[in-house]
């Protein structure tokens, strides 16, 4: 079983956001199993479809505000940053299932 100590260092997610996944009962450090490290995977994932998302709805704001006849920025139908995060996850722990968008 994994430190959260350890599950920090592999993940990248801070001890603090651990802590507080446990502290809302999101994430549960009962000894950070496969199954523990594949729903914080999930979370993870779905922080940047939600930033994702952010983005979008602040073009489509912006496009209703000002019109269709500005400079439009499409960097917001980029997914870069979630194909990066699930390759970078399933390459360190095989075991990212929530791939869907």
């Amino acid at each position: 079983m994994m430190t959260v100590h350890e599950v920090s260092s592999l993940t990248g997610v801070s001890i603090r956001t651990l802590q507080y996944y446990d502290r809302i009962g999101l994430l549960h450090p009962a000894g950070y199993t496969d199954a523990v490290l594949e729903t914080l995977q999930q979370i993870t994932l779905l922080e940047l479809k939600k930033e994702h998302l952010d983005d979008l709805i602040h073009l489509a704001r912006g496009i209703k505000e000002a019109g269709v006849d500005t400079k439009m920025d499409f960097s917001a139908f980029d997914t870069k940053k979630m194909d990066e995060y699930a390759a970078e996850a399933k390459k360190a722990w095989g075991i990212l299932r929530c791939t869907g968008r």
